[in-house]
C-alpha cells in the first residue's frame, strides 16, 4: 500500500466515524525494513492496512495497538530488531502509535435502572454508547438519548452484530440473571477493555461456581469486573452508575497496570452489597 493509498484510507475511515489506530515510524536505526515516515493502519478488530517491516514487529505493534484502543492514549515505543525481536535485520526502530477518532465504544446489555443514568454520564467523558434490550419500549432514543445505537433485539444476537473487541467497554445489566450469565459465557473469553457484570456476591459467586464446574480458566474471571464499580457505598442507581464510570475512566487513562482487578466474586469490591445481602437492585 502506497503512502498515497495510506492518506485516502485515512480520510475514508475518518469520514466513516470508524475508529482507527495509525503507526508511524518515527526513527529508524541501523538496518531496518521500512524507513522513517513509513505508516500503518491498525483496525479495532486487528486487521492491517500498509506494513511497517512485518514479522514480529508487526505483531508486538499490534498488541501495543490493543492497549492504545482501550486507553485512548498515544504511544511512543523502540523496538531492539535484533535483540528484542530476533529479526536479522539487526538494526532498530522508534513508532508513534496513534488512537484516531476513537472514542471507546460502551456496549450496555441491559437498558435498565442503573443503565440508564450510566450512559448520561458515560457519554460526558467521552464514551460512545451501544445499548441493547429486547423488552419493548426499553432501548429507545428517548430512554437513551446519548447512545448512538439502540438495539431492541435477543442481546446474544446483539453480541454477533456488535463483535465486541479490543477497545472495547462492555457491561453485562440485563432484566433476568439466566442471560446475565449466559452474556457473560460469551464475553468472557474476548480480550475487551472492561466487562463488568451487576449483580450481589452470592449471584456472582453463584455465576463463577457454576462457570468454573464447566472448565472454564479461572484466570478469565480476572478479566470480570464483578460487582463492577467502585467500592464507593453505592446504593441507588445513580450512584452505581458514578462508580462503575469511574472505574472505567481508571481502566481507561492508567490501563491494566493500573490496578489488579480481584477474581470474580472472590474480594469485597465494587459497588455492591456485603456478600450476606443481596443488591438491592437485584
Amino acid at each position: 500500500m502506497s503512502q498515497l493509498t495510506i492518506f485516502q484510507r485515512l480520510a475514508e475511515l475518518t469520514a466513516a466515524g470508524e475508529p482507527f489506530v495509525l503507526v508511524t515510524i518515527i526513527a529508524t536505526q541501523g538496518s531496518s525494513p521500512r524507513h522513517t515516515g513509513t505508516r500503518m493502519i491498525i483496525l479495532r478488530d486487528g486487521s492491517v492496512e500498509g506494513t511497517i517491516g512485518g514479522g514480529r514487529l508487526e505483531e508486538e505493534v499490534r498488541a501495543k495497538a490493543r492497549e492504545v484502543f482501550a486507553s485512548g492514549q498515544p504511544l511512543r515505543h523502540s523496538y531492539r530488531l535484533g535483540a528484542d525481536l530476533a529479526m536479522c535485520c539487526g538494526g532498530g526502530v522508534e513508532v508513534l502509535i496513534e488512537p484516531i477518532g476513537n472514542a471507546p465504544r460502551l456496549l450496555l446489555f441491559g437498558a435498565g435502572h442503573v443503565a440508564q443514568p450510566l450512559a448520561g454520564i458515560a457519554a460526558q467523558v467521552g464514551f460512545r454508547i451501544s445499548v441493547v434490550d429486547a423488552r419493548p419500549g426499553f432501548a429507545t432514543v428517548e430512554r437513551f438519548p446519548d447512545a448512538v445505537e439502540h438495539y431492541s433485539e435477543d442481546p446474544g444476537d446483539a453480541v454477533d452484530v456488535l463483535n465486541p473487541g479490543a477497545g472495547d467497554y462492555v457491561i453485562i445489566a440485563t432484566h433476568e440473571h439466566s442471560l446475565d450469565e449466559a452474556l457473560l459465557r460469551r464475553l468472557i473469553t474476548r480480550d475487551l477493555a472492561y466487562l463488568g457484570l451487576i449483580g450481589s456476591f452470592p449471584k456472582v459467586a453463584r455465576f463463577r461456581a457454576r462457570l468454573r464446574s464447566e472448565g472454564l480458566n479461572a484466570e478469565l474471571f480476572a478479566r470480570v469486573h464483578a460487582p463492577m464499580g467502585f467500592a464507593l457505598g453505592a446504593e441507588t442507581p445513580a450512584e452505581i452508575a458514578v462508580a462503575v464510570v469511574a472505574e472505567m475512566i481508571h481502566r481507561r487513562r492508567l490501563g491494566p497496570k493500573g490496578g489488579c482487578v480481584a477474581p470474580l466474586a472472590e474480594l469485597p469490591r465494587g459497588s455492591r452489597a456485603p456478600a450476606e445481602s443481596p443488591h438491592p437492585l437485584q
